[in-house]
């Protein structure tokens, strides 16, 4: 790269693909390569030529390569958009990057009564998720729980998106979803307890109390997983020391009553099965 570079090629020239240096260094993880290419008149917030049409930070936060990020954060902020309107914060997100995602988010200010990161946390992309959503659908649970100290809202939804788009978003039926949601629908327990136990979600309503009962309340909104499952992880995340008793002497009798639903339901199939072969 320097022989190129001191031979005069444009250090923003592309290849047949679209591609920068900087973004094929920035993809790599190659800081050295990086920091050359910028000293010597290569453009940070240029996109690729070819979908996502992303900037080195980008590329660079979904692989976790954080001492690039962090170097091109310094450059040119982390504020751009690539197609589908995606930030670099959406994309660490959802590569499971904790040290990138960490070093995306904007300094914390008092807000409405509490700390949190202003601006770029709860940024959404043209599906309408958040880095917190994007973090809930593929489990990531050390980004959730970032996500959600730097005071980002669960409570914002996708849009009801097209079928294709659904698909990205987890859901089957094109219905608007939030993180929670999201992670329900992705069977992430772990994600959903971690959600339930934000002081941001307990302020909308689901107080530290015995965990069937927050389960309950949340029976709205949770159905894919099985209460049972998701009560038994409760009891370590939400539960005081007052109501664990209850909690664990419940947890038994929801199992069964779980186990009683799933085989009503697949009673009722047969039972349509069975009508529409009479039929």
């Amino acid at each position: 790269v320097h022989r190129e570079l001191e031979a005069g090629t444009d250090p923003n020239q592309k290849d047949a693909n679209g591609l920068t240096a900087l973004f094929c260094a920035a993809e790599t993880g190659q800081l050295a390569v990086v920091e050359m290419l910028c000293e010597r008149g290569a453009t940070p917030a240029k996109k690729c030529a070819k979908p996502p049409r992303a900037t080195p930070l980008h590329i660079a936060a979904l692989n976790g390569h954080t001492p690039v990020v962090a170097f091109l954060r310094q450059i040119m902020g982390s504020t751009a958009r690539a197609d589908g309107g995606t930030t670099a914060l959406h994309m660490a997100a959802k590569g499971g990057h904790l040290a990138a995602v960490e070093l995306l988010l904007p300094p914390m200010q008092w807000v409405k009564g509490r700390w949190r990161a202003p601006g770029v946390v709860d940024a959404v992309d043209d599906l309408g998720l958040t880095a917190l959503s994007h973090a809930a659908m593929h489990g990531h649970d050390g980004c959730v729980r970032a996500l959600l100290e730097a005071g980002a809202d669960w409570t914002i939804t996708s849009p009801s998106p097209s079928l294709d788009l659904a698909s990205e978003a987890g859901t089957r039926d094109g219905a608007p979803r939030s993180a929670l949601t999201i992670a329900d629908e992705r069977k992430h327990v772990e994600t959903v307890a971690l959600l339930v136990n934000a002081p941001a979600v307990r302020e909308q309503g689901v107080q530290k109390r015995n965990a069937i009962e927050v389960a309950k309340i949340l029976g709205d909104v949770i159905s894919k997983i099985p209460l049972w499952q998701l009560v038994s992880v409760l009891v370590d995340e939400v539960v005081d020391s007052e109501a664990a008793h209850v909690a664990a002497g419940e947890i038994e009798a929801a199992t069964q009553r779980e186990r009683e639903r799933q085989a009503a339901e697949e009673a009722e199939r047969q039972r349509q099965l069975e009508e529409q072969q009479r039929q």
